[in-house]
């Protein structure tokens, strides 16, 4: 008897260093430029990621019914893909090594 496919979830927080140049014209201060950073008034001009936490009690394992829900939440957009669609999904996700 074939078991039934499990999955493992696992939420983190990656953190990126974010690079903004903002011409600074006369009249305007520091402040008016952390403004227009605060506010999303400016695109980044380079960033950098620095590391990936694993979140404290985020990882569990889910049955496949349970994955594709969890799909469904965490992608509305892509609600309407067939079950194959979004196990193919789930499945790209996975990192071949060299051997396989």
């Amino acid at each position: 008897m074939k078991t039934k496919q499990k999955y493992v979830m696992i939420k983190t927080i990656s953190t990126f260093e974010h690079t903004y140049m903002i011409p600074m014209q006369e009249g305007q201060t520091v402040e008016d430029h952390l403004d227009y950073v605060t506010c999303n008034e400016v695109n980044e001009m380079s960033q950098v990621h620095l590391d990936e936490t694993i979140l404290p009690n985020s990882t569990r394992v889910l049955t496949q019914k349970e994955a594709l829900e969890r799909f469904d939440v965490e992608n509305e957009y892509l609600q309407q893909w067939s079950q194959e669609q979004k196990l193919n999904s789930i499945h790209s996700c996975i990192i071949k090594t060299e051997d396989e």
